[in-house]
């Protein structure tokens, strides 16, 4: 009888929890969305400023306020789609893209961060990787730039490396393939005792360094669940002092087995 009491305690206890999940992600989504509104006149009105007056000093002013509503917006949006993947509210576009040319375009901008610090960034393609896979190309794209974001970030010397692979220790299954990304660096690392909560909402790597690496931690939270809904996973392995890997592994369908879509151009 006892035993049976306390079953039922906790299982009261567990859907209070999930209750309490539910109102936070209610509230989140309901305060994201009634900010947008003051955010975007702050932000035009910033733009107005910044591109029509003449005095050097109004207009640093007003470039200040455009780059702080750019944060508060990305901030926004980072909170609302975490709470739609944490109600599981979003769907996949799957379409055939050529993932030589994802990467190449996606590399542009980081090559260029990468330089401005004093890195080398530097990109490899396996062979065995198929030229053109079936896949979410957006959702794999915030996934790769989240951790290519921190990496860079925490990086102050060395370099970045993004290394596409078929994860061999994955078995194949008829139509799809197992493809990894590694965003690896040599930057500050992780302290291992805080690796296991790396992917939690709102977590950063260090509390102590949070004023001089802006981020609210939604990043990697958002990427595990991208990473899940794409019937995948995401982890990391680290050493402080030399740096940190991001895996991303992803089952996605390879083309040729697909003839419901057009070929990519």
């Amino acid at each position: 009888m006892a035993n049976f009491i306390s079953l039922l305690i906790l299982a009261k206890e567990k859907e209070s929890a999930k209750e309490a999940d539910r109102k936070k992600l209610a509230f989140l989504s309901v305060m994201g969305h009634e900010l947008r509104t003051p955010l975007n006149i702050i932000s035009g009105f910033s733009d107005l400023l910044v591109n029509n007056v003449k005095d050097k000093t109004t207009k640093e002013y007003a470039r200040e306020v455009q780059n702080a509503t750019g944060l508060l917006n990305n901030l926004v949006n980072d909170l609302l789609q975490l709470c739609k993947l944490e109600n599981k509210n979003v769907t996949l576009q799957n379409s055939p893209f050529k993932l030589s040319d994802f990467i190449k375009k996606l590399s542009e901008s980081y090559i260029e961060q990468a330089s401005q610090k004093g890195l080398k960034f530097h990109i490899k393609i396996d062979e065995e990787v198929p030229e053109v896979v079936v896949a979410d190309e957006t959702k794999l794209k915030q996934m790769l730039a989240n951790c290519l974001d921190n990496a860079i970030k925490f990086t102050k010397e060395g370099s970045v490396k993004l290394h596409v692979s078929v994860n061999k220790a994955r078995e194949k299954t008829m139509g799809m393939i197992p493809l990894n990304f590694s965003i690896s660096d040599t930057g500050i690392g992780i302290d291992k005792n805080k690796l296991n909560n790396i992917f939690d909402s709102f977590t950063q790597i260090d509390s102590s360094i949070a004023r001089e690496y802006e981020g609210t931690g939604l990043g990697l939270a958002i990427s595990k669940h991208i990473a899940e809904l794409m019937r995948g996973e995401i982890n990391v392995k680290s050493t402080v002092g030399e740096g940190t890997t991001f895996n991303i592994c992803i089952q996605m369908t390879t083309y040729r087995r697909n003839k419901k879509y057009k070929t990519p151009s």
